[in-house]
């Protein structure tokens, strides 16, 4: 389920103001606390949140900047397997 389903202007102006940005975490914010958010949007419906967002700057924050620690990566992994896992049971009862 979708955290951002109801996202504010203000949230979603945060999010383009990092990519537009590119990718820089703003002041006032650390990657690790932008990143349960972060992956919320790998949800989304919009391919602006999803695509641009959620994908490539989780991409840029792990991969080119590495701005994520190893507690930070064992967290986006389980929550992504979590929703894969709940994603995969839902299509097994339908």
């Amino acid at each position: 389920m979708p955290h951002w389903g109801a996202m504010t202007v203000m949230d979603r102006a945060l999010w383009e103001s990092i990519v537009a940005s590119d990718a820089e975490v703003p002041p006032g914010h650390t990657a690790a606390d932008l990143l349960p958010p972060l992956l919320d949007l790998l949800e989304e419906p919009d391919p602006f949140l999803r695509d641009e967002v959620g994908y490539g700057v989780l991409a840029r924050w792990v991969v080119k900047d590495q701005l994520l620690g190893p507690s930070d990566l064992r967290y986006a992994v389980e929550r992504l397997v979590d929703d894969v896992d709940r994603l995969y049971r839902s299509l097994l009862a339908a």
